[in-house]
């Protein structure tokens, strides 16, 4: 019994010994430069929203969770139905689809590639329908694509405001507390006058806050006196909604009840005409302010506390109006009325 039981533990032990060794040598082999893990194709881009244009569409989404062990090195759109696509850098989060046929619904799938391939497509976006209904500006007053600069931005509060792979990027975000507006402010040199329609791509930056925002900033005539629209993941009395600022004061004028995702690029358009103000998102009609008596002045990109991500802010004045018939005179309707009875 004795015997047994000694062979028993000398088996134990060797076998625990082995298990040790194997250990060793692995992880050996993982630290040994030079050596690489096997890479696969990136996994599925999320969060794919889509917005329409004439002709176009305007895509964005959520990066993979999973980049298969390598960097990825660019993104393709693809329309359904249809051969049109897009494709862009690793470093976008948003592509403008063109070539696509107005009056018909599309749907559009994102792929994400790296050295070892193109990953799986990611689920269908709702369908759109392109328009040229859509195009309803007039002149362009303002344009800024940060293809290679910041062009007219002028950085008014907060972090670090800068040009990064063709974005507007705010990193090391400042907190001024609750009672501060946008303790992170950047604006456009020109200001903007009467009626008129902005543009603009926006998202925040993902952290361990559930409340990551980013505002469009319009009306700015100063640190103390200027609008804006929030947008962020949760819903309270200091973001999510259309405010203006008086003397420093933040009021909410109206609400926006859905939320958005740290990470993804939202397509942002503000109008104002008249003294009615419409702010879309993802081509949806999220707040809307009918007393804005004055909304004059600059804009530009803001956040509460979070840093954010911006790219092609335009503004354009509204489509002119049609121009009005002139009333003819009492010889003319009846000269058109002796016409038309001869000639029926």
């Amino acid at each position: 019994m004795r015997s047994d039981a000694l062979d028993r533990e000398s088996f134990t032990a060797a076998a625990r010994q082995l298990i040790s060794m194997v250990l060793l040598l692995v992880v050996g082999v993982l630290a040994v430069p030079g050596v690489a893990v096997a890479e696969t194709p990136p996994g599925i881009p999320s969060s794919v929203a889509v917005t329409a244009g004439d002709g176009s569409a305007v895509v964005s989404w959520n990066a993979p969770y999973d980049d298969g062990g390598a960097t990825i090195s660019g993104y393709t759109v693809t329309a359904l139905p249809g051969d049109a696509s897009a494709s862009v850098p690793g470093v976008a989060r948003a592509a403008t689809v063109t070539g696509l046929s107005n009056g018909v619904a599309y749907r559009f799938t994102v792929t994400a590639s790296n050295r070892a391939g193109t990953g799986p497509p990611s689920a269908v976006s709702a369908a759109v329908t392109p328009s040229a209904a859509v195009a309803t500006t007039g002149a362009v007053l303002l344009a800024e694509d940060f293809a290679m600069s910041a062009g007219s931005m002028e950085p008014i509060a907060g972090g670090v405001w800068g040009v990064s792979s063709g974005r507007y990027v705010l990193s090391a975000p400042a907190d001024g507390g609750e009672a501060v507006p946008n303790a992170n402010m950047a604006v456009a040199g020109p200001a903007v006058t009467g009626d008129f329609v902005l543009t603009a791509l926006g998202s925040t930056t993902a952290s361990s806050s559930r409340f990551n925002d980013f505002s469009i900033v319009f009306g700015y005539r100063g640190p103390a006196d200027y609008w804006f629209a929030s947008f962020c993941e949760g819903n309270d009395a200091a973001t999510s909604g259309v405010f203006r600022v008086e003397g420093g004061v933040r009021t909410e004028l109206a609400d926006v009840t859905s939320t958005i995702v740290a990470g993804a690029v939202y397509a942002v358009r503000v109008e104002r005409r008249g003294t009615t103000l419409r702010v879309f998102r993802a081509g949806e009609q999220v707040a809307s302010v009918t007393e804005a008596v004055s909304t004059d002045g600059r804009v530009g990109f803001g956040s509460r506390n979070d840093g954010g991500t911006f790219d092609d802010l335009v503004v354009a004045g509204p489509a002119p109006a049609p121009l009005a018939e002139e009333p003819k005179g009492v010889f003319v309707r009846l000269w058109e009325r002796l016409v038309s009875l001869f000639s029926s």
